[in-house]
């Protein structure tokens, strides 16, 4: 009879799993922020998300226990949306692992060398995905500084406003939100 070996994992490694859980949710909550103030400040996130279908669900999953972010876009307003049941017809990017998420959302690299490196799975309609991913790359030129912008977009899209104040109107949504 053999022994079974068992799969422990070192107290170092649970601890960088967790932290990349923590700064994964963190910053899908401050791209859920920053895509509800874009719409009122950015006209082409905002023209990009009117033509989103109504009851339509848009996400960025996490793997292995980590954060997601699902966001419907309902009657003209994006909601957050816990654990939704997704059809065939909303649009989910789901990363392969969590280093890749961390990568991506946090600006190391960029969601077309996330696609180049097989980083994410897709489901459903790819043209409606390319939306979101329109609305996630004009959205990430005023969360990352013009360095980082630089490194991981072809085309930096132009600000239309100043990256100061969405972050000053995502903490304020921050603070009083609960």
């Amino acid at each position: 009879m053999q022994l079974e070996k068992k799969k422990t994992m070192s107290i170092s490694t649970r601890g960088v799993m967790l932290l990349d859980r923590m700064v994964c949710s963190v910053v899908l909550r401050v791209l859920q922020g920053g895509f509800q103030e874009l719409y009122h400040l950015d006209h082409r996130i905002a023209e990009e998300m009117n033509q989103w279908e109504n009851n339509m669900i848009y996400g960025l999953e996490c793997p292995q226990g980590g954060a997601s972010l699902y966001l419907q876009w309902k009657d003209g307003t994006l909601k957050k949306v816990k654990n939704p049941s997704t059809t065939y017809r909303d649009a989910i990017i789901r990363f392969t692992s969590m280093h890749m998420a961390v990568l991506v959302l946090t600006g190391q690299i960029g969601i077309s060398g996330a696609y180049a490196l097989h980083g994410f799975t897709l489901k459903g309609d790819i043209a409606k995905t390319m939306s979101f991913a329109r609305c996630v790359d004009i959205l990430e030129s005023y969360l990352f500084p013009n360095l980082i912008n630089e490194r991981i977009m072809t085309a930096v899209p132009k600000k239309e406003t100043s990256s100061l104040l969405v972050y000053v109107n995502i903490i304020k949504n921050l603070v009083t939100v609960r």
